[in-house]
């Protein structure tokens, strides 16, 4: 089996990020039946794109709390 060994596993609690991140690692399982050097650039491209789902993440989190505090002080 493949490794994808540096690949964050901690799930985003954000509704966008939480379906990119859940997409990414069904995709990941997959890339375990492609050619070793496809492998290994599919696994490039996954660790960038989970890098991507962090910061969404980030975005959503400050969207959120942004909005909350609105609420707050309505």
């Amino acid at each position: 089996m493949k490794s994808t060994s540096s690949v964050p596993v901690g799930t985003p609690e954000g509704p966008i990020s939480g379906a990119l991140h859940s997409y990414l690692i069904e995709m990941a399982a997959h890339m375990q039946t492609l050619p070793q050097e496809s492998f290994e650039v599919a696994s490039m491209a996954l660790k960038g794109a989970l890098a991507e789902v962090a910061r969404v993440e980030e975005l959503e989190s400050k969207i959120t709390g942004d909005w909350a505090y609105e609420q707050q002080n309505c």
